[in-house]
């Protein structure tokens, strides 16, 4: 598979993300949340989809 530029940039922005926080997903996932949070106060539309039922994993599917 080729090589894809924009993907690769895509990565590298989202690994430098994650490093700004030391890998700290806790960290990380607070910051989206409070990101997410301001956009909501600023008026602009946050889409947001309800959970998902977990499919039945591939060692119960039926082969």
């Amino acid at each position: 598979m080729k090589d894809d530029a924009i993907v690769h940039e895509a990565r590298r922005a989202g690994q430098a993300y994650i490093d700004s926080f030391n890998g700290d997903w806790k960290q990380v996932i607070a910051d989206l949340n409070r990101r997410t949070e301001d956009e909501r106060k600023s008026g602009r539309n946050v889409v947001s989809f309800p959970p998902r039922k977990p499919r039945a994993s591939s060692t119960n599917a039926k082969k």
